[in-house]
């Protein structure tokens, strides 16, 4: 029968156990521009430092972009992550170290970065003005100048919605190509007067771009109002009848169109034969 005795060390002294714990570690986390422009990329980075101040040189991390996960691993003791910014927003991001067999895991605090939208520019060109028939072109472009945080935006916008707006009325207009060409002879944007007529061209804000007023082409100014020419008409005259005997009476008669084919029933004609005048006429329906 042996007796209970304690674990000795080779000096006699007793074996003391002791529990190794692991290290506690830090992770930092930066983006490298915390305001973008949608299309641009923003870099999501930062290092691991265990306790006794050492860089972590491998691992698992995972970086979270407003919830979604983004895997990644630490590479010569930095983690990073690029993200290619697709929708307007605030973003906020943090990033786990899973940790391993000498270091437990660790969550970071959280950054945000903004993405904004495009900014746009409306240009308008007034290919006709003629009342019933005014006709205007819109391009819309992208406008955000290159700078040394920001990409360079200047492509033709071959999608959205164009606003026309005559005297508070309004019409949209869906963009499928790079010119839209709009004709303002439908209600409730027909321009059916030569009195100042206020229009305003609009290209309409989305997901992706902003918004932007209409500006005259001519005048490098934002397109307010149209003031249309007259149109253009052509008289038919008809005599009956035709021959006829001296100190007969005839009868003149036509009728009176606009170059785009209308027929105008109001107004007055001159009327002169030979030379003589015979007065101003009323134009009717009939």
């Amino acid at each position: 029968i042996y007796l209970a005795s304690n674990a000795t060390n080779e000096t006699g002294g007793d074996i003391i156990t002791i529990e190794v714990e692991k290290q506690n570690p830090t992770i930092t986390i930066e983006v490298n521009n915390t305001n973008v422009i949608i299309g641009e990329s923003v870099t999501i980075s930062g290092v691991v430092t265990d306790q006794l101040g050492n860089t972590v040189m491998t691992g698992d991390v995972t970086v979270y972009i407003n919830g979604t996960e983004y895997p990644t691993t630490i590479d010569d003791g930095v983690y990073a992550v690029v993200n290619v910014t697709g929708v307007a927003g605030i973003y906020t991001v943090n990033a786990t170290y899973h940790g391993n067999d000498t270091v437990n895991p660790v969550n970071s605090s959280n950054v945000q970065f903004t993405v904004e939208k495009i900014n746009t520019f409306t240009n308008v060109t007034i290919l006709n003005n003629t009342v019933g028939n005014v006709t205007i072109d819109v391009v819309v472009t992208e406008n955000e100048e290159e700078s040394s945080t920001h990409l360079g935006y200047s492509d033709v916008i071959t999608n959205g919605t164009i606003r026309v707006t005559v005297d508070g009325e309004s019409q949209d207009f869906t963009i499928t190509s790079r010119n839209t060409t709009i004709v303002l002879n439908v209600n409730p944007i027909r321009i059916d007067t030569t009195e100042q007529v206020e229009v305003q061209v609009e290209y309409l804000e989305n997901w992706k771009y902003l918004g932007s007023i209409g500006v005259d082409s001519d005048t490098g100014e934002d397109l307010t109002e149209i003031n249309a020419d007259p149109v253009a008409s052509n008289v038919t005259i008809n005599v009956t009848p035709n021959p006829q005997n001296i100190t007969r009476d005839v009868t003149i008669s036509g009728r009176v169109y606009t170059d785009l084919g209308d027929e105008v029933t109001s107004g007055q004609v001159e009327v002169t034969v030979d030379g003589n005048y015979l007065g101003f006429f009323d134009l009717s329906d009939e």
